[in-house]
């Protein structure tokens, strides 16, 4: 795939900084688990041990109005306001093999671990569908860590699964997370009393530049991008379910062929097909109050290949579920569809402008 190539900044820009929040509850969860180890490493060694975390984050887009990415395309930092933790899952205990420069995962039971340990997130995610495993975290737990080594961007960026794993996600850039202590931690963890600890995060393109973002900001579990972060989607809702049905049913009997499915970040899709034989995408998001209905073109569906398109007027404007029409949202996209009486429908062009260029990322649903 090429698109993360496209998405590299020009040589010499620099990178978008988005804002890091973390909830005081996942907060938490990280530093004790980092301090845990690297007391374990003083204990049994000179050095303290590194950890391994994997914070489940939503992404807060830049302009969440203006059409910007959905997870079927590749977002950069540009397009994000912020990266908001507000969950973090610990990896099963028996396949922990951490140590003073190295963490990995081993064991006999590896496999039957990892998938116990997939099932747990998916769960988490299924309840909170817009956080998902953005950032990897592993600690430096020494003074001066708060930075990237070679091999971590060699294995988490460089690598073709850290490659399909980042597009997955649908990343242009991969976000990595290190916790670091702000002193000493030989000193400051021979006391009972807990340590301190910052996570610091970085954005490395798949050329491997890398960019710092601000330091992690620990808010309340109450702040309101936790709790944007965590609130269910609209198809959860007993409103979003009877509206998702009347829509399927709609477009059917409307005569537009359909399929609906889920992505990632809590977006749901339609796929319709127009008289023409287009295959549209409709992208919603998990709320309109904060985020607008993006269409795009599917060019090439093993492929994944999309050519996002302008959404048609009155359509970017609307913030409740119930308020949006998708068998209007088809006509307006379908230039060969009758209009009543007979009468040939004229072209989109009421709303509907010239495609923009094509974007890849692998997956039309999961």
């Amino acid at each position: 795939m090429n698109a993360p190539d496209r998405r590299d900044p020009p040589r010499g820009a620099p990178l978008a900084r988005p804002r890091v929040l973390v909830a005081r509850s996942a907060a938490q969860r990280i530093h004790e688990e980092v301090e845990r180890w690297a007391r374990r490493g003083l204990r049994e060694g000179d050095s303290p041990f590194e950890a391994i975390v994997y914070p489940l984050s939503a992404l807060v887009r830049r302009r969440p109005r203006s059409g910007g990415p959905t997870p079927l395309e590749l977002s950069g930092p540009e397009d994000l306001e912020a990266l908001v933790i507000a969950d973090a899952a610990l990896p099963p205990e028996e396949a922990k093999h951490f140590g003073t420069h190295n963490c990995h995962f081993d064991g006999p039971d590896l496999q039957a671990l990892n998938a116990a340990f997939n099932a747990e997130i998916a769960a988490r995610i299924e309840q909170s569908p817009r956080l998902d495993v953005h950032a990897k975290l592993h600690s430096h737990p020494f003074g001066g860590g708060d930075w990237l080594s070679g091999m971590d961007v060699q294995v988490n960026v460089m690598t073709p699964g850290a490659a399909l794993w980042r597009e997955r996600l649908g990343l242009a850039v991969t976000f990595l997370s290190v916790c670091y202590p702000d002193r000493d931690p030989a000193a400051m963890l021979r006391t009972a009393a807990p340590g301190r600890w910052h996570v610091a995060t970085f954005a490395v393109t798949p050329a491997g530049k890398v960019a710092r973002l601000p330091d992690a900001r620990v808010v309340p579990d109450d702040h309101p991008a936790v709790q944007r972060a965590r609130a269910p989607a609209y198809w959860q809702t007993d409103v979003g379910r009877a509206w998702d049905d009347a829509q399927k049913a709609a477009l059917r009997a409307a005569g537009f062929r359909t399929s609906r499915g889920l992505l990632r970040r809590g977006w749901r899709r339609y796929i319709v097909t127009l008289a023409d034989g287009r295959d549209l995408c409709f992208c919603i998001p998990p709320s309109l109050d904060d985020e607008a209905v993006r269409v795009l073109h599917v060019v090439d569906g093993p492929a994944n290949l999309f050519r996002p398109l302008p959404v048609a007027r009155g359509v970017a404007g609307v913030r409740a579920i119930a308020d949006l029409d998708l068998v209007a949202l088809a006509r307006a996209y379908d230039r060969a569809r009758p209009a009543p009486g007979g009468k040939r429908r004229r072209k989109a062009g009421a709303g509907v402008g010239p495609e923009s260029g094509p974007t890849t990322i692998e997956g039309v649903s999961r």
